[in-house]
């Protein structure tokens, strides 16, 4: 009887090892499982570029301001990006070679101008919807200022921030403020702008 009982207890024990071994392999794979969810749920929102803070969905009640970039491999983009919206790549290292923006919406204009490759600063400023940067000579954007004009230009601030090389997305600057990395050839390679009213962060 004793031998039975030994081997009994000793069946079961070996049971429930197994059990609890199957159990905690189960949660790894669920815990696994779930991670690999939760970052590809992070780089989706990074890639996109939704991860500014509520203001910007005000923005919509805001002059609108609508921007297009020319892109290394892929040209100009088919349509216009606004309002915060991000226009570019993220994680395909494509620079910027170019862009375009304007504004719609109260008594205001804006003006921009790139830093490019070989050639630094641009001398002139661009406007509304005009080209700035180079088409055709891959060459890289590596900074960009860019500030309202109008009657209505001390109501409100533009607000922009770039992706990139190496970097990633930058903090938010404003109204004519250098955003990017002039001086260490980094490529841009994305752009958010958005219009705020005055004293407003995005």
């Amino acid at each position: 009887m004793d031998f039975i009982y030994r081997y009994y207890f000793s069946f079961v024990s070996q049971k429930v090892h197994i059990l609890r071994n199957e159990r905690r392999i189960r949660m790894r794979k669920i815990m696994k499982k779930l991670s690999a969810i939760a970052l590809a749920i992070v780089m989706v929102v990074a890639a996109i570029g939704i991860l500014p803070t509520a203001n910007i969905a005000k923005a919509s009640g805001n002059p609108t301001v609508k921007y297009m970039v020319h892109r290394q491999t892929y040209g100009w983009e088919t349509g216009w990006k606004s309002n915060g919206q991000s226009s570019g790549t993220v994680g395909e290292g494509k620079r910027l070679e170019s862009i375009k923006i304007k504004v719609e919406g109260a008594n205001l204009g804006v003006q921009y101008r790139t830093h490019i490759q070989s050639f630094g600063w641009e001398a002139d400023w661009r406007s509304n919807g005009a080209l700035s940067g180079t088409e055709g000579k891959a060459k890289r954007l590596e900074a960009i200022q860019i500030k309202l004009t109008g009657a209505d230009a001390n109501k409100y601030d533009i607000y922009y921030r770039v992706h990139a090389q190496t970097y990633g997305w930058m903090g938010w600057v404003k109204n004519g403020e250098s955003a990017g990395t002039a001086g260490q050839s980094k490529r841009l390679e994305a752009i958010q702008i958005v219009i705020l009213p005055a004293g407003t962060y995005p």
